[in-house]
């Protein structure tokens, strides 16, 4: 079976790609082409849509890591048996967690183990676009985006930097095996696949646009909320819509300058990325600043944030309780391991609700009753 590793960057439609890939696995399959889900599946990963195993099985504590390599390989050999000859994993984050050649390394000696080639696929654009591009989704996150975060050298180095990255890609998966593209000019990476694949188009369903980008004002809510704001993605996209963030000439130079030396080593290096691709269109930086809206104080900062606690808290009780139900129907229909895992998200969901003394009661009688249904459930299945 051969291997294509989309490992980046952010902000080069990889949302976009790994939903449509998630979203057509089935009909992937019966082409020959297996596009794997999360391992281990957890409600951190709902759905699926990309890879975070590909970092697990080289960062991750021994256990975690076990966990996500035994649900690897059950998931190969049953591809295989049903005759599949690509697979694509394809997780954005790899190209910069993976932060030196020694674990870059490390994951290329695991898949060698399972694929007959890997072609590692990265598409790159000007600096400067992604960070403001990545700064909505870094909002989102609960990272606070202002000035400073523009000017920062830590994160810069670690996502921005893509010739020292790229190095480390091509000592651990060889030169010849990387194949970089330019965001501005190459076919997106969904393309790629179709084409490259000679998939029909016709016979999947429908490209999506995924993971927009919020406005200024919504950053500025984010700076002062200081949590994150994608477990309510649905909710983001009812709020009223602001102007897109603009950082100003001055800043865009003064950021994309950090990088000029790096990129024209990197297009010396790469005949398939001209110095140009990574150039930006300079007329998109001449609106004026908003930074100073994002960075406005709010005088009724913590009584908001203090809201929001509340509100959320609310919500991991009400979570508690379907766990609880969900967990209580699992053990009526005789699903030990599912009634326990649901008892295990009720206790989740449950402590984090009794953080608010209001919550704290009904908190701790759905976890008593989740604690004394694992004990059950573990008692009976020791006992078989």
């Amino acid at each position: 079976m051969k291997l294509i590793l989309h490992i980046g960057t952010v902000k080069t439609g990889t949302t976009t790609a790994q939903a449509w890939l998630a979203g057509n696995r089935k009909s992937l399959v019966e082409r020959g082409v297996w596009y794997p889900t999360a391992f281990p599946a957890t409600d951190a990963r709902p759905g699926g849509h990309n890879h975070p195993f590909a970092i697990d099985i080289v960062l991750s504590p021994d256990h975690f890591r076990e966990n996500a390599l035994a649900a690897f390989r059950g998931e190969y050999d049953q591809m295989r048996r049903a005759g599949c000859t690509v697979c694509i994993i394809s997780f954005e984050d790899l190209y910069f967690r993976l932060a030196s050649a020694q674990m870059v390394g490390d994951l290329a000696e695991f898949l060698r183990a399972y694929f007959e080639s890997v072609e590692v696929v990265l598409y790159l654009r000007p600096q400067i676009d992604t960070a403001v591009s990545f700064a909505s989704t870094a909002s989102k996150l609960g990272v606070r985006i202002d000035r400073s975060w523009f000017h920062g050298q830590k994160h810069n180095r670690a996502v921005f930097d893509y010739n020292a990255a790229i190095e480390r890609w091509e000592s651990g998966f060889g030169g010849e095996n990387l194949r970089c593209f330019a965001y501005k000019r190459d076919l997106p990476f969904l393309d790629y696949v179709i084409e490259h694949l000679s998939l029909d188009r016709q016979s999947f369903g429908p490209v999506e646009n995924q993971n927009l980008s919020v406005g200024v004002n919504i950053i500025a809510l984010s700076n002062v909320l200081q949590i994150p704001l994608f477990f309510s993605e649905t909710l983001l996209q009812h709020l009223p819509r602001s102007a897109p963030l603009s950082v100003g000439i001055d800043v865009a130079r003064a950021f994309q300058a950090k990088f000029t030396e790096s990129n024209a080593e990197l297009a010396r290096r790469h005949e398939t990325i001209r110095l140009e691709d990574l150039e930006p269109d300079w007329s998109r930086y001449e609106l004026p600043s908003n930074l100073d809206e994002i960075e406005r104080e709010c005088i009724f900062a913590d009584e908001l944030k203090a809201l929001m606690r509340v509100f959320s808290r609310q919500l991991c009780l009400e979570r508690a309780r379907n766990a609880l139900i969900r967990a209580e129907l699992a053990k009526a229909q005789g699903k030990g391991r599912a009634a326990i895992a649901m008892a295990n998200r009720a206790l989740t969901e449950a402590n984090r609700a009794s953080q608010v003394e209001v919550f704290r009661w009904e908190a701790e009688k759905i976890q008593e009753a989740a604690t004394a249904l694992i004990a059950l459930q573990t008692g009976e299945a020791s006992l078989g």
